[in-house]
């Protein structure tokens, strides 16, 4: 193996998927007898790191170039902002009530993110990579597809009000999965119905990654058709099975950005936009969280589920307060849970990564997430063209993280050690990749 990729025969297309499979195969549990049967975090973040780092010893990727760059100071600006973020996560580590269990956290969440981010930044031809990347991530999420459709099968097959929901046996045994529930009125009638995780962790797991994979697989529409037919499909089931809001909430938005950015003639964001994105989110927040029920209401008379933030609502009200007290450089990162919520932080969020980032690491960190977002949609090589697979790769890119930013302002996610936390990071170092001063040189 080791021979194998130092001769360069590993194509990237094979180290791309390798890389889909690590990122996401640490977190994936199944439940069996209805016990978990998964990795705690701590073995989540060695078995990450270790295999990590195992295939970049081996494989072909430019870091030599790359720390040439940090001795020139020629770092790209997506890179300096990266590098700034966690210097600011850092040093607002400092600042919080409890230092030991912010920096345990910051490298939690900060040394993944590099690893993948300066990866992604170095690999020699980022277009192979993303490819093999999709086709890692969409390997794991069929196969989690396959699972919650068996749960699914069961669920609707079952006679027997003994039995709990999503459960099938086999050899023996019982298998089921983290379920959630969807309550839908209709007709003055509520209906419950059951959301299915698959291998992931939660439902809403499946979901995004079913979505970003949708968004994805436009690539490799022209090179294989009929596996594109059949991973649409399943991709789609994720969604359903997933019931996931913020899923449909990144599909739609993603396909947005991707009708309209070629059409627009124009950039859609300038630098000043990281700004305004941040501030608008931050709005959008508290409105909805302010008048989610009268919104609710307008809709059959009655509250419905999926218009409302539930103890989200109030949590992004009592978030906004603790942040107009420390706004510069917040109260600690990785701390937003413990600062806001005290004694319930095990089992309370702030589910808005930007309104998370004021809390811990104030306007400052906030608004340099933001800009690190942002970048990728700013880049002065815009697309203007799909027929162009090097603009189809763009674009596919470009909307898949501006999907993402939608999403996100209403979950917590990619600040943290989580496998949406390591995906985003990984695509922005490859948007970095393509956007490299030496891009010509790299390209094949």
């Amino acid at each position: 193996m080791r021979k194998f990729l130092k001769n360069n025969s590993a194509p990237p297309i094979v180290l791309g998927a390798f890389i889909g499979v690590i990122t996401l195969l640490p977190f994936m549990r199944v439940r069996v007898n209805y016990e978990y049967i998964e990795l705690s975090g701590a073995l989540q973040f060695i078995v990450f790191v270790g295999l990590f780092v195992g295939l970049i010893a081996f494989a072909n990727f430019r870091f030599s170039e790359l720390f040439s760059e940090f001795k020139c100071f020629s770092l790209s600006q997506s890179c300096l902002l990266f590098l700034l973020w966690c210097a600011v996560a850092v040093i607002s580590c400092f600042v919080g009530q409890d230092p030991i269990l912010s920096l345990k956290r910051a490298t939690l969440a900060l040394v993944p993110a590099c690893l993948v981010y300066f990866t992604a930044y170095s690999c020699a031809d980022p277009r192979e990579i993303l490819k093999g990347f999709v086709l890692g991530v969409c390997l794991i999420t069929l196969i989690s597809i396959f699972y919650a459709l068996a749960g699914w099968i069961a669920e609707i097959t079952n006679t027997d009000p003994n039995v709990r929901h999503g459960t099938f046996f086999l050899f023996g045994l019982e298998f089921s999965q983290s379920l959630g529930q969807r309550h839908i009125l209709f007709n003055n009638e509520l209906i419950e119905l059951q959301r299915f995780s698959g291998f992931y962790p939660n439902p809403n797991g499946i979901g995004i990654v079913s979505a970003i994979c949708l968004i994805f697989l436009t690539l490799i529409k022209k090179d294989m058709p009929k596996i594109y037919v059949f991973l649409l499909v399943m991709m789609i089931f994720g969604l359903l099975l997933s019931g996931s809001r913020m899923s449909l909430l990144l599909v739609i938005s993603s396909c947005a950005y991707f009708i309209l950015s070629p059409r627009l003639r124009t950039k859609i964001f300038n630098v000043p936009s990281a700004i305004l994105v941040f501030l608008f989110s931050i709005v959008l927040i508290f409105v909805w969280a302010e008048f989610s029920q009268e919104i609710s209401n307008m809709f059959d008379g009655s509250r419905q589920e999926f218009l409302s933030l539930g103890e989200r609502g109030d949590g992004f009200l009592k978030a906004i307060e603790i942040a107009s007290q420390n706004w510069f450089i917040g109260s600690g990162f990785g701390l937003g849970a413990e600062v806001v919520f005290g004694k319930q932080a095990d089992v309370m969020a702030i589910h808005s990564v930007i309104l998370n980032a004021i809390v811990e690491t104030g306007f400052l960190g906030a608004i340099l997430i933001s800009a690190l977002w942002v970048r990728p949609l700013i880049s002065e090589d815009r697309v203007t063209t799909v027929e162009h697979s090097k603009d189809l790769q763009t674009l596919c890119l470009n909307a898949v993280v501006f999907g993402l930013l939608v999403a996100e302002l209403f979950d917590l996610s990619v600040t943290r050690f989580h496998y949406i936390h390591l995906v985003l990071f990984f695509l922005l170092g490859l948007s970095s990749a393509f956007q490299r001063r030496d891009r010509k040189r790299i390209e094949t």
